[in-house]
């Protein structure tokens, strides 16, 4: 198997990129000239695994990592009441539809997944739509926060 990692222009995808790395899993090379070809290393096994590491440049970065918390670290007790915090507020803010509050929690969030994802506008418009349905649909109810176990 072989694989190849090319940088390339999201404007124009028909043009082949700039190849960056290739990887090809390795073979045993063939002993005996009579033998058609060289054989997978990993042949006759149920299972294979392999990696490879490449330095990629994209056209974004983002810094929001930068302020991270491991929240494994705090107080169980702590972090629960602040989720449950969090989600009285975001009920709140669907049940009064609040949408551009609603929205103003996730526009870092969408707006880096949508740069690395190379998001289309088609499915900018799904997520958009998503997002908007507990604003838009008169049958959408949020569930009552119960009997739930907060893990990490």
């Amino acid at each position: 198997m072989k694989i190849e990692i090319s940088e390339s222009d999201n404007n124009n995808r028909n043009v082949d990129g700039k190849t960056i790395v290739n990887y090809i899993t390795p073979f045993i090379e063939k002993k005996d000239p009579t033998d058609e070809e060289n054989k997978f290393k990993g042949s006759g096994k149920k299972y294979y695994e392999a990696s490879f590491t490449f330095n990629a440049t994209v056209p974004y970065s983002f810094d929001s990592l930068n302020n991270a918390q491991d929240l494994s670290k705090l107080k169980q007790e702590v972090l629960q009441n602040k989720v449950i915090a969090f989600y009285k507020n975001q009920w709140d803010i669907i049940k009064e539809k609040r949408a551009d509050d609603f929205f103003s929690f996730l526009f870092l969030k969408e707006k880096e997944l949508s740069q690395s994802t190379y998001s289309s506008r088609a499915e900018l418009e799904e997520n958009f739509q998503t997002y908007m349905e507990p604003f838009t649909n008169l049958k959408f109810r949020l569930e009552p926060l119960e009997n739930f176990k907060l893990k990490i």
